[in-house]
C-alpha cells in the first residue's frame, strides 16, 4: 500500500498543487469507463453527489459540469481562507469542504468566468471517492502510478 503522506527516505506525497492534473487524468479514466460509471465530461456534478454538492446559486449547482469544475470555469473564487480548517473539533474532510460550498458566494454570473478554485478540484475529488468508495490516492495509485510502474513520487 501506497503511504501519501511519509517522510521517509523515498518520499510520496500526494501534493495539492501537483496533483490536479492526477485528478483530470484519474476522472478521465472514469468517464472512459463507461461500463462501470454512468459519467461523462458534461454530466452535472450535483448529480452525482446531490446532497454534497450544493451551490449559493441553483442555476450553478445544478447544471455545474465536471469539466467545468476542472476547467476553473465555475465563477466561483478561491475562497482559500475557507477551507483544510477544522470542521466541529476535527480536521474537515474533502466532504466537509464540498458540502461548505453553499455558503460562498460565487463572484461572476454561473458558469461564464475563469476563476482558479482549489475547492472545485475538491468537488472533482468527492465525485472520484463517491464513484469508486476509495480515497482518491488509492484511486490514482491504482488507475495511474501502478500501471506506470511508479512506486513513489
Amino acid at each position: 500500500m501506497f503511504s501519501f503522506y511519509s517522510s521517509d527516505a523515498v518520499h510520496t506525497f500526494l501534493h495539492r498543487e501537483h496533483h490536479q492534473g492526477f485528478h483530470a487524468a484519474a476522472m478521465s479514466l472514469l468517464v472512459d469507463d463507461s461500463s462501470r460509471h454512468d459519467i461523462k465530461w458534461t454530466t452535472p456534478i450535483s448529480k452525482l453527489i446531490r446532497n454534497d454538492f450544493v451551490l449559493e446559486d441553483e442555476y450553478a449547482t445544478n447544471h455545474l459540469t465536471i469539466e467545468d469544475a476542472l476547467s476553473h470555469r465555475s465563477s466561483m473564487p478561491g475562497h482559500d481562507l475557507s477551507y483544510e480548517s477544522t470542521h466541529f473539533d476535527r480536521k474537515a474532510t474533502v466532504k466537509d469542504n464540498v458540502q461548505s460550498m453553499r455558503f460562498l458566494p460565487l463572484t461572476a454570473e454561473p458558469l461564464t468566468k475563469f476563476q482558479y478554485c482549489n475547492l472545485m478540484c475538491m468537488a472533482a475529488s468527492h465525485v472520484i471517492e463517491t464513484l469508486t468508495g476509495e480515497w482518491l490516492g488509492d484511486v490514482i495509485a491504482r488507475l495511474i502510478w501502478k500501471p506506470l510502474g511508479m512506486t513513489a513520487t
